[in-house]
C-alpha cells in the first residue's frame, strides 16, 4: 500500500510526500529483512548439526538436495547450488537443511558431467567445508556474505562419477545406484586430484 501510494503522488508530481512514504517503505523492508535474518534455525539446519557433534564433515559423505538453478558455467569449471535435504552419515541418513556449492574443475580424463537442471533431486560424495573465515578486522567475510545467500558449506567434486542425478520412485525415496563414502570412495577422491591451498587454508581455520 505504501508503495502504491507513493506511485500516486509521485504521479501528482507531490515530491515530498512521495519522498517521505518511499524512506517508510525502505525502512519496513529493513526492518523485515533483519527479523527474518535473527529468526532461530530449525534444529536440524546443517550448521546446528555440525555444532552439536551430531555430524563430522572431516571426512568425505553423502549429499542429498535438490539443484536450486541450473549449474553455473565458470571459467574454471561448474557449480551447483543445492538446497540439502538429507545427509549419509555413519550408515544413518540424517535430515538436514541448508545450503551446498559444490564446484567441479573438468578434468580431460573424466567422463561428463551427469545431465542434471534446476528442480532435479541429486546426490554427490565430496568432503564439504565451511566457508574461508578471516578474523583480521576490515578483512571481506566470505563466510558471513555466502551465508546471505543461503550457502552454508563449499565442497570441491574430485570426479564425476560422485555427482547423480536420483529418480523418485512412487514413494519419493531417492533410487540410485548408491555408492557409500567407505574407505575406497574416500581413496578415490582423495588420489583423483589434491588439495588446492584455499583447500588447505580453509581446514586450518575451522
Amino acid at each position: 500500500m505504501l508503495i502504491v501510494a507513493a506511485i500516486f503522488l509521485l504521479s501528482r508530481q507531490y515530491l515530498r510526500g512521495a519522498t517521505i512514504l518511499a524512506l517508510a517503505v525502505w525502512l519496513v523492508l529493513g526492518f523485515l529483512g533483519a527479523t527474518i535474518a535473527q529468526e532461530p534455525r530449525t534444529k536440524n539446519y546443517i550448521l546446528n548439526v555440525i555444532q552439536s557433534g551430531e555430524l563430522d564433515v572431516h571426512t568425505p559423505l553423502r549429499w542429498h538436495g535438490v539443484l536450486r538453478d541450473e549449474p553455473a558455467t565458470l571459467p574454471w569449471g561448474v557449480s551447483y547450488e543445492i538446497e540439502l535435504t538429507s545427509v549419509d552419515y555413519r550408515d544413518v541418513s540424517i535430515s538436514i537443511q541448508g545450503g551446498l556449492r559444490a564446484t567441479y574443475t573438468p578434468d580431460a580424463d573424466e567422463h561428463a558431467l551427469p545431465n542434471v537442471h534446476a528442480g532435479d533431486q541429486v546426490g554427490l560424495v565430496a568432503q564439504a567445508r565451511l566457508p574461508q573465515f578471516f578474523r583480521d578486522a576490515g578483512v571481506f567475510d566470505r563466510r558471513a556474505y555466502l551465508r546471505s545467500q543461503g550457502i552454508d558449506l563449499t565442497a570441491a567434486l574430485r570426479s564425476t562419477e560422485l555427482l547423480e542425478r536420483n529418480i523418485l520412485t512412487d514413494g519419493n525415496n531417492p533410487e540410485v545406484s548408491c555408492f557409500v563414502a567407505g574407505p575406497e570412495i574416500t581413496a578415490q577422491i582423495n588420489s583423483t586430484k589434491p588439495q588446492t591451498p584455499q583447500d588447505q587454508q580453509s581446514d586450518q581455520q575451522q
